[in-house]
């Protein structure tokens, strides 16, 4: 009796600890992120504020130019009482003047072209909260710093493409899942990329021509890595990979001439680079 009541008190611990940690090593799912964005409205009225052109419609405000003459700015955090939540299309594209913008806690989405063009622009503080960052956002732009805050779920294709002065480590967003194609194409200057958990996918020519980096661990996440993502990146001579990558679209690694690919034993990767005659190093037990 008193071995059965032993059996019985270790089964109900076991059960309490798989439903807190899981079963087994199976690694535990993140939650799936959804997107606020913001509510289809009508524009009630437009107005400049401090030489920003803002639509305000009835529960934000979205900047749509500017008329000033400042070269750091400081975007408004709220226009006639209404939360700026908004960076509009073009809002700021070939502004030949502004060198720096901070966004304000309540923005959302920086729209389609919002800092295309814009040479002389150095350094984006982008908010904790922001959401999407457009079709071009910064597309051939002069940014050197900008940190995307975990809360980005939403990056969309060209968004920094031909930005060949941001420099230092990427980081990629927590939040961010498949990133849309050509994202960071050109940025020479980056030297390395944090990655995150929950990316499932590598779009293609994402990284392509990024030829200051030298190595790249792609996590478990990655299901998929899309057509060129690492093309010509001149200077890239270690990529890690797993076994979680079981998808992989053409010439990933066409261009980077000194690269060896890390793969498990019998793995996708390894059928792939063999196929593609990358030069490959093999893991076993890994």
């Amino acid at each position: 009796m008193k071995k059965i009541s032993r059996f019985l008190a270790a089964m109900t611990a076991c059960l309490m600890l798989t439903a807190l940690f899981g079963c087994g090593n199976k690694e535990k799912e993140l939650p799936e992120v959804v997107l606020r964005g913001l509510p289809e409205e009508a524009v009630t009225s437009n107005i400049v504020v401090s030489g920003f052109a803002i639509d305000i419609y009835r529960t934000y405000a979205c900047v749509t130019g500017y008329e000033g003459d400042a070269v750091d700015l400081g975007i408004p955090p709220f226009a006639v009482g209404v939360a700026v939540k908004k960076i509009g299309d073009s809002a700021f594209k070939d502004n030949e003047k502004i060198e720096s913008v901070v966004l304000p806690e309540g923005i959302v989405i920086i729209g389609k072209n919002a800092f295309d063009g814009c040479k002389k622009l150095k350094k984006a503080v982008l908010n904790d909260g922001l959401e999407t960052v457009g079709d071009y956002a910064f597309r051939n732009s002069g940014i050197e710093e900008c940190v995307l805050p975990d809360s980005v779920g939403q990056l969309c294709k060209y968004c920094f493409y031909g930005c060949a002065g941001l420099k230092g480590t990427l980081h990629i967003p927590a939040n961010l899942s498949e990133p849309d194609k050509y994202a960071f194409y050109g940025c020479s200057s980056l030297t390395g990329i944090e990655f995150s958990p929950r990316l499932s996918r590598i779009s293609e020519k994402m990284f392509s021509g990024c030829s200051g980096l030298v190595s790249v661990d792609i996590p478990k996440s990655v299901k998929r890595i899309d057509e060129y993502a690492f093309s010509n990146c001149a200077s890239l001579s270690s990529v890690t990979l797993t076994e979680g990558t079981v998808k992989f679209g053409e010439g990933i690694f066409v261009g980077c001439p000194s690269v060896t690919v890390t793969v498990p034993d019998g793995s996708e990767a390894a059928k792939y680079t063999a196929k593609n005659n990358y030069k490959t190093e093999i893991t076993v037990g890994k």
